[in-house]
C-alpha cells in the first residue's frame, strides 16, 4: 500500500513538473506576430545606425551636420533608409548643437531586457547603446571621428 501511494505522488510530481515546463516554454517563446514586431524594430535600429554613419560621414566631409535627412538622400544615398518600414513616415532628425543631434523612431516593443548582440549585432560595450523603449524614442548622438556603432 505504501508503494502504491508513493507511485501516485511520484506520478503527480512528474506530471506537475512536465506541465510547468510546457507553460514556461510557451511563455518564453514569442508568437509569430511578436517576432515580426521584433524584426521591424531591429530594422528601425539598423536604419538609424546607418543614418548615424551617414551623418558622421557628412560631417567629416563638410564640417557641418546636415540640416535635414533629405540632404543625405540627395547625396546619392538610399531613400528607403530615411523612412519607417511600416508607416513610411520619415525618421525624425534634429540638430542639437554643432556636434550633436537626435535620431528618433517609433518602436513597437521595448528591448531593454534583450541582448543587443543577438538583435543588432553589437555588444553592450559598443560606443552607442541602441536599446530603446516602446513608442517614440530618440537617441542623442554626437559626431564621432569614426563611424558610429
Amino acid at each position: 500500500m505504501k508503494a502504491d501511494g508513493f507511485g501516485k505522488v511520484f506520478l503527480f510530481a512528474v506530471t506537475f513538473f512536465a506541465a510547468a515546463v510546457v507553460v514556461a516554454g510557451i511563455m518564453l517563446i514569442r508568437s509569430p506576430g511578436e517576432m515580426k514586431l521584433v524584426k521591424l524594430d531591429a530594422r528601425r535600429v539598423n536604419d538609424l545606425r546607418q543614418l548615424s554613419r551617414m551623418i558622421n560621414a557628412h560631417h567629416k566631409d563638410g564640417g557641418v551636420l546636415p540640416a535635414s535627412l533629405a540632404e543625405l538622400s540627395t547625396a546619392g544615398r538610399p531613400r528607403a533608409l530615411l523612412t519607417d518600414p511600416v508607416t513610411g513616415e520619415a525618421y525624425a532628425y534634429q540638430v542639437a548643437s554643432p556636434l550633436s543631434y537626435k535620431l528618433c523612431a517609433v518602436f513597437a516593443l521595448s528591448d531593454h531586457d534583450e541582448d543587443p548582440s543577438e538583435l543588432y549585432g553589437y555588444s553592450v560595450g559598443a560606443p552607442t547603446d541602441w536599446r530603446h523603449d516602446a513608442g517614440p524614442y530618440c537617441y542623442e548622438l554626437t559626431v564621432k571621428n569614426r563611424d558610429a556603432e
